[in-house]
């Protein structure tokens, strides 16, 4: 009865976890269309004269990338 319950909970406690690393998949994944996004906006920036603009888009690319990092961090530990 005892090792059934300890298969159970391992189960339920693999459960979670393989949950969490979805959720956060998903989010890296989210994170990277935005850079891709970004990215293509930038390069429609540049193309049509706005560099200006540009500096904005690099911004937002690095503090994406920065979160993208800390996630990355993270996982790893």
């Amino acid at each position: 009865m005892q090792m059934a319950q300890l298969i159970r909970d391992e189960r339920q406690s693999n459960d979670k976890i393989e949950m969490l690393f979805k959720s956060r998949e998903k989010i890296l994944n989210d994170k990277t269309k935005k850079l891709v996004k970004l990215e293509e906006q930038k390069r429609a920036l540049r193309d049509t004269g706005q560099d200006s603009r540009i500096s904005s888009v690099k911004k937002k690319q690095r503090a994406l990338l920065l979160k993208l990092q800390q996630e990355k961090d993270e996982m790893n530990r």
